[in-house]
């Protein structure tokens, strides 16, 4: 079993979502549930893990960007908790936790994947989903670096 980096966990009833966010996923509400796929597509993501780190998203490692998903999106409210456990040294699994249904996880989830297989990164990630009813399941995999 691997080593938990941190977790902690709250639950407001409420979230805290960007106008860019809003703007999207109120558009994704009016269309078939299968076009959820524009807002995972333009993720805005990198924007909020810049404000929180003040590092260029190209110079984070996988630790690092793991680290501020964890704490920005259970502040704002998206999970309930996340935690972050180290398989080996370039393997983690991160579990997301939320009240809510699979499909919020299946969003959420193709999301995350939409991120971590982002050219931004200077390094490549293989990620494996598993989505269920208040959880998602991420085992990530870090692959090469980048030049």
């Amino acid at each position: 079993m691997g080593q938990v980096l941190r977790s902690w966990s709250v639950e407001m009833d409420m979230m805290l979502i960007g106008k860019t966010t809003f703007k999207q996923l109120i558009s994704a509400a009016a269309s078939p549930e299968e076009r959820l796929d524009k807002p995972q597509k333009k993720n805005v993501g990198f924007d909020i893990i810049l404000w929180y780190t003040g590092k260029p998203i190209k110079s984070l490692s996988l630790k690092e960007i793991m680290e501020a998903v964890r704490v920005i999106w259970v502040m704002a409210n998206y999970f309930t908790s996340i935690d972050i456990l180290v398989e080996n040294g370039d393997q983690y699994h991160m579990i997301f936790k939320h009240g809510h249904k699979k499909r919020y996880s299946e969003y959420w989830g193709k999301y995350f994947i939409e991120l971590l297989s982002s050219d931004e990164l200077s390094f490549k990630c293989i990620v494996e989903p598993q989505y269920f009813e208040e959880s998602i399941s991420l085992l990530i995999k870090q692959g090469y670096k980048k030049r």
